[in-house]
């Protein structure tokens, strides 16, 4: 008796699989969110402004302190912060800054998305990450005029500051009689060297940014004391041929380039494109499938993924591929893929781009992929 097939499975005809390599893969990264346990522990109470002389930049830059109870938990905070950039890049921090009508202001701390990105999956070419990163804010009720100085401070392209932290003593700060609160700094190697800070005003949030997140959480919460920003690429919808061509591109120019320029030098690349001209094959598409069939070959030992099951292609491509490594010493007769297992991997990729996109051939073979694909706007997109 034959085994029963799970309806919805993917099969691919004679044992063989593609992989394009632009295909939307989302891996959702959270961020740690030590620093909103230990601000909100710290009770944050207020900050004070002024002018520091910066050994770094050599000149007095302004510095903003943040005004606390506990010191312990202030340390933490602070430290945490400092780990983001590992103590010597300060704009690994987002700060932003938006004044409410009502003459207050939110202050947000968070990690900034693209050196989030850059410390957590730098050389995962194939996921795309959403990235969750939670936002401490702080709500103060009046605006000290510095602050709109330090906004026209920054309009310069060099405008250096200083984030630093401060426990207070005796009274609780306040904006009106900030000589009336005594403070003890924290020591110069907890502060931050930032030379980026975003402001905003209320009425003229931009959708979608963090100072857009910062005010609806405010609204929704009244007083919040964090919020979650998603960056990154977008929660997974319908594919865009547009996003898929240029990580398509960057994934095959960083992981096989020696591949690459062997089949030109041998021929191969220039056979197969002559051979499928009057199909209206693609040079992106042998490089795709030249690149498929090494790594398959590296994988397993054989040519198009043949032993590996449909359901575990894309996670054995993704560990094969972080893993791959050229090299260009060897000798060039070495690199011998057969035409017809070339043009047998092209079939496969641009089966597996239709899948993406919903759609199926109506018959075997190349031609017809290559036909479906022209017909879907998929080819040379």
């Amino acid at each position: 008796m034959g085994k029963s097939r799970k309806s919805g499975s993917q099969t691919s005809s004679g044992g063989g699989k593609g992989f394009d390599f632009g295909q939307p893969l989302t891996s959702f990264v959270e961020s740690g969110f030590e620093h909103l346990v230990h601000f909100a522990e710290a009770e944050v109470g207020g900050c004070s402004y002024g002018f520091v002389r910066s050994a770094e930049v050599g000149a007095a830059i302004p510095v903003v302190t943040l005004l606390a109870r506990h010191e312990a938990p202030l340390r933490a905070a602070m430290s945490e912060l400092r780990s983001w950039g590992d103590g010597v890049d300060g704009d690994a921090v987002e700060m932003t800054v938006v004044f409410m009508k009502s003459g207050g202001w939110l202050l947000g701390l968070s990690p900034e998305p693209r050196r989030l990105a850059a410390r957590t999956q730098t050389a995962d070419l194939l996921l795309d990450p959403l990235y969750f990163a939670p936002t401490w804010i702080k709500t103060l009720d009046t605006t000290d005029p510095f602050l709109r100085r330090f906004e026209q401070y920054h309009e310069a392209m060099f405008a250096p500051f200083i984030l630093s932290a401060a426990v207070w003593r005796g009274s609780p700060p306040d904006q009106r009689r900030p000589h009336d609160t005594q403070m003890d700094l924290l020591e110069q190697r907890l502060s931050l060297l930032k030379f980026q800070c975003t402001f905003s005003d209320e009425d003229s949030v931009e959708a979608g940014s963090q100072a857009a997140v910062m005010l609806a959480t405010f609204k929704r919460d009244g007083k919040p004391r964090r919020a979650k920003r998603s960056s990154g690429e977008e929660a997974p919808g319908r594919p865009d041929i547009k996003r898929i061509k240029a990580k398509r591109e960057q994934v095959l120019a960083s992981l096989f380039t020696v591949s690459r320029r062997r089949a030109d030098r041998t021929g191969l690349t220039a056979g197969m494109m002559e051979q499928l001209a009057p199909l209206g094959i693609q040079r992106w598409q042998v490089d795709q499938a030249i690149a498929n069939v090494v790594l398959s070959r590296k994988m397993c030992g054989e040519d198009h993924y043949a032993p590996l099951e449909s359901k575990s292609l894309k996670r054995a491509v993704i560990e094969g591929a972080f893993n791959h490594v050229e090299f260009a010493d060897g000798e060039l007769s070495q690199f011998t893929i057969a035409p017809e297992i070339l043009e047998r991997q092209i079939d496969l990729d641009g089966r597996d781009l239709l899948r993406i996109f919903g759609h199926q051939p109506k018959r075997d073979g190349v031609a017809a992929t290559l036909g479906e694909l022209r017909r879907r706007r998929l080819i040379d997109a």
